[in-house]
C-alpha cells in the first residue's frame, strides 16, 4: 500500500523566515547561441530549494520584478542553514544552462537580519557576472524579552518604548497626546 505524501514541517512552528528578493543580474555570460537567455535564480538553504521568476529574454541584464521567495526555517534545519546556495541558470526547453552560482555565508544575515548586496557569480573557476540580491531573516524566537518603559504622562511628555524586535531597529519615542 502506498503511503500519503506528508509535509515534513506539517503542524511545526518555524523559528524564523528568510525573504529573498531578486532585484536585477550585470554582466552575466550569454550561454545563448542565438537571441537573449530567460534567467532564472534558485535558491538552497539546508534542505529546502526555491527559485525565482524567469526574466524571459533578460539576457546579461536580467530584472525581477515583485519576486519574493519565502522560505521557513524549523528547529530540525538550523545547522543546515549557514549557506544559502545560488544558481542562475538560463531557462530552455531542452536543458537548463547554467550560467554561474556562488554561496552566500548566512552568518551576516543572521547576526544584522539582512544584507543587500551585489554577490559575485563564477562558472568553471571564473567570474560570471554578479546579482543584487534583498535578504532579509525575520527571527520568530525572542532572545530576550522586554517590557515598554512609560516615562511620564504629563501632556508634553513622551512614551519610550523599547522593543525587541526581529530586526535590529532603533528605540523608537513617540509622544503621548
Amino acid at each position: 500500500m502506498q503511503q500519503p505524501l506528508v509535509d515534513p514541517d506539517e503542524g511545526k512552528i518555524p523559528i524564523g523566515e528568510l525573504v529573498i528578493i531578486p532585484i536585477q543580474g550585470r554582466d552575466l555570460p550569454n550561454r545563448e547561441r542565438f537571441g537573449k537567455q530567460d534567467p532564472f535564480i534558485l535558491f538552497k538553504l539546508g534542505n529546502v530549494a526555491k527559485r525565482s521568476t524567469t526574466d524571459v529574454r533578460g539576457g546579461q541584464r536580467p530584472r525581477w520584478k515583485d519576486d519574493q521567495i519565502n522560505i521557513f526555517l524549523y528547529e530540525s534545519d538550523a545547522k543546515d542553514a549557514t549557506s544559502l546556495y545560488v544558481t542562475c541558470l538560463d531557462e530552455d526547453p531542452q536543458k537548463n544552462d547554467l550560467i554561474g552560482d556562488c554561496v552566500i555565508n548566512m552568518a551576516r544575515v543572521m547576526d544584522y537580519g539582512e544584507q543587500d548586496d551585489w554577490f559575485q557569480l563564477s562558472y568553471k573557476g571564473r567570474e560570471a557576472g554578479e546579482l543584487l540580491l534583498q535578504l532579509t531573516y525575520y527571527s520568530h524566537v525572542s532572545s530576550k524579552p522586554s517590557l515598554p518603559i512609560l516615562v511620564s504622562l504629563s501632556p508634553s511628555s513622551f512614551l519610550h518604548v523599547s522593543l525587541s524586535p526581529v530586526l535590529p531597529l532603533p528605540r523608537a519615542v513617540f509622544p503621548v497626546a
